[in-house]
């Protein structure tokens, strides 16, 4: 996954990819502030356990499914633009070190997730500024770090069980998940529009122009 590719790979605009990982973690925030609200409101699905009659259990456990849903299509779409920037940011510099696939797969590997796929990240953001850019802010440590918290916030739900009904867990887990969704929706668009602009201006970068002809259609 990791060391320099001789792969050759080809550029391509990732704003409809941008375009829908933007809307579905837009939708998905809305519900899980949705969830903070009714759990600070209400309290847990347990604490309705045996209630048959109508009560906000019903919308909590329809907000949960929705949520679900929500995340797992926001990660499948999260994943496709984060391949896509990266391939593209390997057509901008020759240098880089982990490969797009490695961007992606990295996640899924234990104690190499803590730190390869915000390595990925950063090398896709340095490799999209422009040449003629100013030294830039870009908010990856932040979000990685809430990503890292929100992630530990959810395993202690799972491990410790009775923390599951904790109300200042359920809402710290929620309000740290709509901070990296926030910040994660910045770095798609900040990326998007930096790779878009670098393409018309610097469509190589340092990297060798790509093959054309049949290698490049078999390549898309």
């Amino acid at each position: 996954m990791a060391g320099k590719t001789s792969k050759v790979h080809l550029w391509k605009s990732p704003r409809r990819l941008a375009g829908v990982v933007t809307t579905v973690m837009a939708v998905n925030l809305a519900v899980t502030l949705s969830l903070v609200v009714i759990l600070l409101a209400f309290g847990t699905a347990s604490d309705y356990a045996g209630v048959t009659r109508p009560s906000p259990v019903q919308w909590l456990r329809l907000l949960l499914d929705i949520a679900r849903l929500l995340v797992l299509l926001a990660a499948i779409s999260s994943l496709f633009w984060i391949y896509r920037v990266s391939a593209n940011a390997h057509t901008f510099r020759s240098n880089l070190s982990v490969s797009p696939w490695g961007a992606i797969l990295w996640y899924l590997v234990p104690i190499a997730a803590l730190y390869k796929p915000y390595q990925a990240m950063s090398e896709t953001w340095r490799a999209s500024e422009s040449s003629g850019a100013g030294a830039a802010n870009p908010p990856l440590p932040l979000w990685w770090g809430l990503f890292l918290l929100h992630n530990v916030l959810g395993s202690m739900q799972t491990v410790f069980k009775p923390l599951a009904r904790s109300i200042p867990l359920l809402v710290a887990y929620d309000i740290t998940g709509v901070a990296v969704t926030v910040l994660f929706v910045l770095i798609v668009r900040r990326i998007t529009a930096m790779q878009t602009l670098k393409h018309m201006v610097e469509p190589f970068g340092d990297a060798a122009p790509a093959a054309a002809g049949g290698l490049e259609r078999f390549l898309r």
